[in-house]
């Protein structure tokens, strides 16, 4: 019901805010930057820039996402978000980046967005339906590419916070710029006793990036580093007390990712070199064996690429072309038990064109190729598994009326299981295809925006990660998703913002045993509202609201159990502006909800488990800028 309320009011005011303002309408913004690989964005791509995280009653990068119609980031442990996993337009992760290389990820969980620091990101993008060809093979559920800031001008900032459960987080950040040399660095903690018994959670994390200018030539390096130590409660009984769960059971990670690179950018041609190196050890508890696991992932990446525009009469050329390799060291060992070793080398070539004819017709086309070669040894018995990926992206734009925009596209999508899924089991897990077709209609003006996108995707084999092993699998029978996604936001008056975000979706089985059956841990229907509102010239008010449909609990592929619960969930902040200094309070689960994000159905014991949410609780912090 909420999305059939919310698509026509905010239909019916696209229409009457696009007509008075196209004589005074101008181009979407456009955001270059050493960090993501597209210039301009598809028409159907959500961009947050800082500002308008900055209005966000959001206490880390996993509010900011959550918030993007489409995306689903479901919580399991800890106030901090630390360990969540992602659902995008109804399938299972999408690509998480951070400046354009991946971002290291392990066991199904999504990258952990909350060990970058609110106050180091410059932009979000999140493209729903395509980036295979730009960014390889696992991009077929969509992109979110974080870009972190440059200092442009020499500031700074301390903030200083607390609240319920013993939380005390603080954070620093400064940036300056002398001549052609640009440094920025944020670094950020957070201790926290946890919502349940069983659930501190200790992290620092930081970010740090330096920028050379020398005549056409830019060198740039960015690194991303954390550590945590976080208690698992584990996830409990349906009808059980939700303070009950796994006592004793902890992660302990750390990890960095360095990023260097260097431009070269002449008239009609930029040249890029980048790469990475990462390294991420985690120890955890592994429920199947109830013993400790020592896992370690390291590695580096090479991506070369060019682009280049041209002009030819009234056509407007722009390509790119690259090759990309990433080479993944992977080992684990359970205590005490021999070591298990793997090797994955991801190497892929990729090519793009754009042709814009007279600023009101667009057409773009790309392929890219990618072979996977993974490789085990130590008590590994597996063979050295090949995969051979082919990904092609097209479409159509039409500008109906400045600034309205129509776009039809179509992707070819492929993913290779990784390296840790084979390692799980004993014949290698088959690559995810699938075929994917979507429209959107955008509309931008300033800061102001609207699009709304259906989206219509078929896949075989897919990958999904099952709670209830803690494993990954293949799913056995081909899977059909569509829906609509709406993300816009408005300015009412001068004082007052609206956003609105929403997804109607349905993902099924299309045959087998479970034909017609909804896939589970997917929801439906997905609400997202923020109202800014300037009160005072120095008092700003916000107010979101969620909304999450029920849908069944993951294991539950016969939807034969109870669905799990839909809720709303109101955040609300004030934050006071006095000279140089803020002061933000803010009450999270207004309603005092009694939910969970996530959960899954062991068939074993034929019961219900749930990752409960934390019940109301108030945080206040305090900053300084200079």
């Amino acid at each position: 019901m909420l999305i059939r309320r919310l698509l026509p009011t905010t239909l019916a005011l696209a229409v009457s805010l696009t007509a008075p303002a196209l004589a005074q309408a101008t181009d979407p913004p456009v955001f270059i930057l050493e960090g993501s690989r597209l210039s301009n964005l598809p028409a159907g791509a959500v961009m947050l820039l800082a500002e308008d995280i900055e209005k966000m009653p959001a206490r880390n990068l996993v509010d900011v996402v959550d918030s993007v119609a489409g995306i689903t980031l479901q919580r399991d442990h800890g106030i901090g978000d630390s360990q969540h996993a992602a659902n995008a337009y109804g399938a299972a992760q999408p690509l998480i980046l951070l400046n354009g290389r991946r971002m290291v990820d392990m066991h199904g969980a999504a990258a952990n967005l909350a060990s970058i620091p609110l106050q180091s990101v410059a932009a979000i993008e999140v493209v729903p339906t395509g980036g295979g060809v730009m960014y390889g093979q696992g991009a077929n559920t969509g992109v979110i590419n974080i870009v972190t800031r440059q200092a442009h001008t020499g500031a700074g900032g301390v903030h200083l916070g607390g609240g319920s459960y013993n939380t005390y987080e603080g954070g620093l950040w400064g940036g300056t710029q002398q001549g052609n040399t640009q440094v920025f660095g944020a670094v950020t903690g957070l201790r926290s006793d946890g919502y349940r018994d069983h659930n501190k959670v200790e992290r620092t994390a930081g970010v740090f990036d330096v920028r050379q200018q020398i005549d056409r030539s830019v060198l740039y390096f960015t690194l991303q580093a954390g550590q945590e130590e976080l208690e698992l409660p584990g996830a409990v009984d349906i009808n059980a007390k939700r303070k009950s769960g796994t006592a004793d059971a902890k992660l302990k990670q750390h990890h960095y990712h360095a990023m260097p690179g260097i431009a070269w950018h002449f008239m009609q041609t930029s040249v890029y070199l980048e790469g990475s190196f990462f390294d991420k050890n985690q120890k955890d508890y592994d429920l199947t064996t109830q013993q400790y696991v020592n896992t370690n992932i390291d590695g580096y990446s090479v991506s070369p690429r060019l682009e280049g525009h041209f002009e030819t009469g009234s056509v407007v050329h722009r390509w790119d072309a690259g090759w990309d390799y990433y080479l993944t060291r992977y080992d684990s060992a359970l205590t005490g038990n021999p070591l298990e070793e793997a090797r994955q080398q991801q190497e892929g070539v990729y090519g793009r064109y754009v042709a814009d004819y007279r600023s009101w017709l667009g057409g773009h086309l790309g392929a890219r190729r990618e072979t996977v070669k993974q490789s085990f040894f130590g008590s590994a018995t597996q063979p050295s598994t090949d995969y051979t990926l082919e990904m092609y992206e097209g479409g159509v734009n039409v500008r109906l009326a400045p600034p309205l925009v129509l776009s039809l596209d179509a992707a070819r999508t492929a993913q290779a299981p990784n390296v840790a899924a084979n390692l799980q089991h004993a014949n290698a897990l088959v690559p995810q295809e699938g075929k994917i077709y979507s429209a959107t209609l955008a509309w931008h003006h300033d800061h102001q925006r609207s699009s709304i996108t259906y989206w219509d995707g078929r896949f075989e084999n897919a990958v999904y990660y099952d709670r209830n092993s803690e494993r990954y699998a293949n799913r056995s029978d081909d899977t059909r998703r569509k829906g609509f996604a709406l993300n816009s936001r408005w300015q009412l008056d001068d004082h007052v913002w609206l956003t609105l975000n929403a997804s109607l979706q349905k993902t099924q089985y299309r045959e087998g045993a479970w034909r017609n059956k909804l896939v589970p841990d997917s929801p439906r229907r997905t609400g997202y509202a923020q109202l800014d509102w300037q009160a005072a010239p120095w008092l700003d008010v916000g107010i979101t609201q969620h909304f999450y449909s029920s849908r069944f609990f993951n294991g539950d592929d016969a939807n034969a159990e109870q669905r799990q619960r839909g809720y709303t969930w109101t955040n609300l902040s004030a934050t006071a502006k006095v000279a140089n200094s803020r002061i933000t309070a803010g009450v999270y689960n207004l309603q005092n909800r009694k939910v969970y994000d996530t959960g899954y159905y062991d068939a074993g014991s034929s019961t219900l488990f749930t990752y409960p949410l934390p019940e109301r609780h108030f945080m206040v912090d305090v900053s300084f800028d200079f």
